[in-house]
């Protein structure tokens, strides 16, 4: 099971891929040329990153995905009504957006 994202592959899931090929993807995902996505398992919360816009987007469904992503404050809003549940998904977002925004700009 993978949530709203199904299964996650790996590179190392892909034998068919040449070194040059992975190469090309690291040179790609370096560059912020390549949309990249991370699955958390167990907290099904899809979390994605712009570096154009250096915004963190979340979706826990396919309605969220449509609509272009929740920031925090929709997560919040979201999840208002049930903290227990709100307050992991909103500490994941926040690491999230702190991970990605420490990294260079200009790589």
């Amino acid at each position: 099971m993978g949530g709203l994202y199904g299964h996650l592959n790996h590179l190392y899931d892909n034998s068919d891929l040449s070194f040059g090929e992975m190469k090309d993807i690291f040179i790609q995902a370096s560059g912020g040329k390549l949309f990249v996505a991370e699955k958390m398992d167990g907290m099904n919360i899809f979390l994605s990153y712009s570096v154009q816009t250096n915004q963190t987007k979340a979706a826990r469904n396919k309605g969220n995905i449509k609509t272009g992503g929740l920031d925090k404050n929709g997560l919040v809003q979201k999840f208002s009504d049930k903290p227990s549940m709100a307050e992991p998904l909103i500490k994941a977002y926040e690491t999230w957006d702190q991970a990605m925004k420490s990294f260079p700009k200009n790589i």
